[in-house]
């Protein structure tokens, strides 16, 4: 389907597909990677691992995004889908620091149940206003809905790589 999609629009598009383990690109090869609400589907004993390839393949100085599902309480997790697992805010953090990358920045973006969807649905407002109406519900989250939060919501971290030299290990 993205092939698909891909050729529709006329578009060059590499797809590759890996297990998170072994990235197949380069040292270096990047300066900017994007995970959206996919590593929190990643084991935790796999997720070292993962955030290490991932700085491997970031230059020195590059961003890493990371959207993710998070949420401060185990009750949110979700039953039908046992694998995924909404990590807290410190947890991320934390892994993230073990990886190698120092934090740029965090916001909150999303919380569940936006209202204005009831308004589309219900044919009170047109499906064409969605767009903008999203930009709205993003702009709300950023400026009032705090990082941490014992119900679930999707959080922006931006990490930077570390520098290339704090990543050398000197044998004597």
């Amino acid at each position: 389907l993205a092939r698909q999609l891909a050729d529709d629009l006329g578009q060059a598009v590499e797809l590759v597909t890996y297990d998170g383990q072994q990235v197949p690109f380069a040292d270096h090869e990047f300066n900017r990677v994007v995970a959206r609400e996919s590593l929190c589907h990643v084991p935790d004993e796999q997720l070292p691992a993962t955030l290490s390839e991932i700085a491997r393949v970031l230059e020195p100085g590059g961003l890493f995004y990371w959207l993710e599902q998070v949420s401060e309480s185990p009750r949110w997790q979700r039953p039908i889908t046992p694998w995924q697992k909404k990590r807290s805010v410190d947890e991320l953090l934390a892994r993230s620091e073990e990886a190698g990358f120092e934090l740029v920045s965090m916001q909150a973006v999303r919380r569940p149940r936006f209202p204005w969807i009831y308004l589309v649905w219900f044919r009170l407002v047109p499906s064409r206003w969605i767009p903008t109406l999203a930009r709205w519900e993003v702009a709300w989250n950023r400026r009032f809905t705090p990082v941490r939060s014992r119900r679930w919501q999707d959080d922006l971290f931006v990490f930077r790589s570390a520098a290339l030299e704090s990543r050398l290990v000197v044998n004597d």
